[in-house]
């Protein structure tokens, strides 16, 4: 248990991080860039709908091709398939100068879901990818490592669970802490919690994380 807290409170002893409201990047960057920027347009599958569903990108100011920048959140992703624990991908996440990401709106999930399956590089039926969410106080308060607001959830069913210590049982138990976007591939993708989110073990480690920043506007 003490272990656990000393790896989850290492991040934000060693590089706090300011908050960032997603909610209040100005829109009036949208009016601009719709008529002076070519847009792609990505289709992503709508899981409530089973369809395609495109959603307009955005140039952004980086040189880095890998990020894909989003008009309906104003927000860019890069997903990354590596194994690693949950403080593993923030670090990487903050090495960068970006967060890992929190997500704020059913639009946001589906997005992020559909560049997982996208880019999908196993053969596993799901991809479990490590989201900034997580609890800091050893309560049931859940907090996005970035300081945003949590605004959106989209829980597994069952879930979360394993997040206190049961002093009944008196049976040492690894504490699901921290958050994963389960993400399941075209042939699974009626599964009934593809796309939903499910507390794991900080310490355990997922194939996929992705990290997240503010758009840039190209000059």
């Amino acid at each position: 248990m003490e272990t656990e807290k000393l790896l989850l409170s290492t991040i934000e002893a060693e590089q706090p991080c300011e908050a960032i409201d997603y909610q209040t990047i100005p829109t009036v960057q949208l009016e601009q860039l719709s008529t002076t920027t070519g847009q792609e347009v990505l289709p992503l599958i709508n899981q409530s709908s089973n369809s395609t569903q495109a959603f307009p990108t955005l140039q952004d100011s980086s040189d880095d091709d890998d990020w894909l920048c989003f008009e309906p959140t104003l927000s860019c992703y890069k997903v990354f398939f590596e194994p690693v624990t949950w403080l593993e991908a923030e670090t990487k996440c903050r090495n960068n100068g970006t967060q890992l990401i929190s997500i704020h709106s059913e639009q946001e999930n589906e997005i992020i879901a559909g560049l997982i399956q996208g880019q999908k590089t196993s053969n596993a039926s799901e991809d479990h990818t490590w989201i900034g969410l997580r609890i800091t106080d050893y309560g049931e308060n859940w907090t996005w490592s970035d300081g945003s607001s949590v605004d959106f959830l989209k829980w597994a069913d069952g879930e979360p669970n394993n997040m206190l210590l049961d002093l009944e049982d008196n049976l040492p138990r690894e504490l699901e802490h921290c958050v994963q976007l389960i993400v399941s591939d075209i042939e699974h993708f009626s599964d009934e919690n593809n796309r939903h989110w499910n507390n794991y073990v900080c310490e355990s480690t997922a194939p996929v994380f992705v990290c997240k920043k503010p758009f840039s506007r190209t000059e």
